[in-house]
C-alpha cells in the first residue's frame, strides 16, 4: 500500500540529474513523511524529533545550493545541458566558427 501516491509521481517528475538531485529526492523521502508524522503526533517529545529529523536535510540541501552556487554553478546544471556545452565549445564559439576546412582534434584510437 502507498501511503503517498502524489510523491511517487513527484519523485517522477524530478527528471534533471544535477548535483542536488539526490539531496531533493533525500528530502522528499525523510522531510515529508517526518513532518506528517509530527503533525499527527501534536505534542509530546517525539514531535521535536521528528521536525529536527525533517529539518536536517532541509538545511543540508540549502547549504549544498550556496556552496555550488559559488564554487561550482555547473554542477546545479543539468548533465545534458553540460554536454551540449562542452559539444559547442569543441565545434567553436559564435566568434571563431570552426572553418570547413579546419580539422576537429582527431582521436587516434578512431583512426
Amino acid at each position: 500500500m502507498n501511503l503517498f501516491p502524489k510523491a511517487q509521481t513527484f519523485k517522477g517528475d524530478i527528471t534533471r540529474s544535477s548535483s542536488l538531485s539526490p539531496l531533493l529526492l533525500l528530502c522528499l523521502e525523510i522531510s515529508v513523511p517526518c513532518l506528517s508524522v509530527a503533525v499527527y503526533l501534536k505534542s509530546g517529545v517525539l514531535v521535536y524529533i521528528f521536525i529536527i529529523i525533517a529539518i536536517f536535510p532541509i538545511i543540508l540541501t540549502l547549504y549544498s545550493y550556496v556552496y555550488f552556487m559559488r564554487k561550482n554553478p555547473d554542477a546545479l546544471r543539468s548533465e545534458k545541458y553540460n554536454i551540449e556545452m562542452k559539444k559547442m565549445e569543441l565545434l567553436g564559439s559564435k566568434d571563431k566558427p570552426l572553418n570547413e576546412n579546419e580539422q576537429a582534434t582527431k582521436n587516434p584510437k578512431l583512426i
